[in-house]
């Protein structure tokens, strides 16, 4: 475990990247923490660099998208290690398992800023009513991926919401990375499919494996991130899927 790395993706906010940063350090060695600053501001990026010397800082000088930095972030660090631990910067890093399931795609329980109430145990899409939901429990997710798999109606799709996630290198290397074409907003329902049906990834809950998180912060106020991105990403992503099969192969 101690070679895994931890990837977390930042965008300005250095007070939550810090609490954030802080709450990593509490579990991973320096030498295993990459951060992302994906398009900050440079005197943000040279305040965390000198506050936090001993992780790997990667600086884009423009913010790529969600997209794009975690494949940056994701790229790098599984030059390191097969596994990656990847977080955002509105989220504090609880417990990790202490023995790595088998490789694939995890999700974890993700708790509310308060610790106490569950934000979400995975996720899924309705495709009809292009609508995203957090599953509650370990049940109510894997019911829903087992519904997917089994069945020829595929209107409720599993997903692994972006936020936070536990991911093998098998995977990408199946399937790609994450569609930089979207550049924030729905590009994990678009990454969860195609670990379903292009890599035969079924998606799963790591319960040791928990977050909290203080509801997306970074982007919610910004109306291009709200309204443009969200709302075009949302049809397009209902679009491509609206006709899903197991024999489908979307493309990368």
């Amino acid at each position: 475990m101690n070679s895994t790395q931890a990837v977390l993706l930042s965008y300005n906010h250095p007070n939550l990247t810090k609490m954030t940063l802080d709450s990593l350090l509490l579990t991973f060695q320096s030498e295993n923490l990459l951060l992302v600053h994906n398009g900050s501001k440079k005197e943000i990026i040279d305040e965390l660099t000198q506050n936090y010397p001993n992780i790997t800082h990667v600086v884009c000088e423009e913010n790529r998208g969600y997209s794009g930095g975690t494949n940056l972030g994701l790229q790098m660090a599984f030059k390191k290690s097969e596994w990656v631990f990847f977080f955002t910067n509105d989220t504090a890093c609880l417990k990790i398992p202490e023995n790595l399931p088998e490789p694939g795609f995890y999700a974890p329980k993700i708790f509310r800023s308060d610790q106490i109430r569950i934000d979400s145990m995975g996720g899924f899409f309705n495709v009809k009513l292009k609508q995203l939901s957090h599953a509650k429990s370990k049940e109510e997710f894997n019911s829903v991926c087992h519904h997917f798999l089994t069945s020829t109606e595929k209107w409720i799709i599993p997903y692994i919401p972006g936020t936070a996630f536990l991911i093998h290198q098998s995977v990408p290397e199946k399937i790609g990375y994450f569609d930089e074409s979207l550049h924030t907003y729905w590009e994990d329902v678009d990454f969860s499919v195609r670990a379903q049906i292009n890599g035969g990834f079924e998606l799963k809950l790591c319960e040791d494996f928990e977050v909290s998180h203080k509801g997306g912060r970074t982007c919610k106020k910004d109306p291009f991130y709200t309204n443009f991105l969200f709302k075009r990403n949302r049809e397009t992503i209902s679009e491509r899927y609206l006709n899903l099969s197991l024999d489908s192969k979307p493309a990368h």
